[in-house]
């Protein structure tokens, strides 16, 4: 028998406080296990709901290891060396080594973060969290009342508003598209040019069109979501596990404006050459990881390092002159 497992199960089984299996989602940490979003654990791994104590992980265990294996995570990876310290590539991680080479040092581990280090915190993602989970629990069979708090649980501190349009969005335009899902977060593993990369699909549709939502307060662009190594990695990844040729990659968007949710499909053209070129940029920044004293900060965004978290740490690091404290010569 199964059940399902939240935050606040999570922190018990691992001793840790809730804040804290919080912030391990928002920093991607625990991105391939569904934490308060309707995992499915045995009843056995899980400790008596009367029992208020908060029993410590076995001496020497990482905590995350632990849950992993509780959930049956990574079992087939058993004895395997992860192409980085955080574990597989997937397409988040690729794409912050494409941004900044730096950047995905920070993100993966490759760059330890100092002790105290603090992930920021960000209330679109928070609310994109809150999206996420209510969605796959609808789509999942809850009932729209139990989807929502099991979705409110993703966050710490819940925002008040912002959510509230954008599940009612979901529910008008995007659910009755999916119809009868043939997949709901399902969690594969393609291997491209021998690096094994995570894929962590939201829903393949009746049709079997891979879709993934996304939520955002700025206009759609298609042509960038075109250049996105999500599709390629997620086309590949559903081609091997089963078989078959997806019938399609949709990016559902759910915009926030002032007259509530405008919903925006996307349809991402994906090709041979498209995978060919995610290996190419896998086999790139794989090279630099495996070499971190030859990276270099290189942001490729229009706002440079000016809004990275890690600023002040490549600051320390690289020797770059701290913005605190500059003073401006008179004329």
């Amino acid at each position: 028998m199964a059940n399902l497992l939240t935050v606040a199960e999570v922190a018990r089984i691992l001793g840790r406080p809730e804040g804290t299996i919080r912030s391990w989602i928002r920093s991607g940490r625990l991105e391939s296990v569904r934490i308060g979003r309707l995992v499915r654990v045995p009843a056995s791994a899980i400790p008596n709901s009367t029992d208020a104590r908060r029993p410590a992980p076995p001496q020497g265990v990482d905590p995350v290891d632990l849950l992993g294996s509780i959930l049956g995570v990574g079992e087939e990876t058993t004895g395997r060396v992860d192409p980085l310290p955080v574990g597989n590539w997937s397409p988040t991680r690729l794409t912050a080594w494409l941004m900044c080479p730096a950047k995905g040092a920070w993100e993966t581990g490759v760059f330890p973060l100092p002790a105290d280090w603090a992930w920021p915190r960000s209330e679109a993602a928070e609310i994109g969290h809150i999206v996420h989970a209510y969605a796959e629990a609808r789509l999942r069979g809850v009932d729209p009342d139990f989807a929502r708090q099991i979705a409110i649980e993703v966050s710490e501190t819940p925002p008040q508003d912002g959510w509230r349009p954008l599940i009612a969005g979901w529910e008008r335009d995007v659910r009755p598209t999916i119809g009868q899902p043939r997949l709901v977060e399902g969690r594969m593993e393609v291997v491209l040019d021998g690096l094994p990369v995570t894929a962590q699909i939201d829903v393949v549709d009746e049709r079997g069109v891979i879709r993934d939502l996304k939520t955002t307060r700025r206009a759609i662009r298609p042509t960038v979501a075109w250049e996105s190594v999500q599709a390629p990695v997620y086309w590949a990844a559903w081609r091997e596990q089963t078989g078959e040729e997806p019938a399609g990659f949709r990016l559902d968007y759910l915009r926030t404006s002032s007259k509530g949710a405008v919903y925006t499909p996307v349809t991402v053209p994906v090709t041979e050459a498209a995978i060919d070129r995610v290996r190419r940029q896998l086999a790139w920044a794989q090279d630099l990881a495996t070499r971190p004293d030859r990276i270099i900060p290189n942001p490729m965004t229009r706002y440079g390092c000016a809004g990275c978290d890690f600023r002040d740490l490549c600051a320390e690091r690289f020797g770059f002159p701290q913005l605190e404290g500059t003073e401006v010569a008179e004329t």
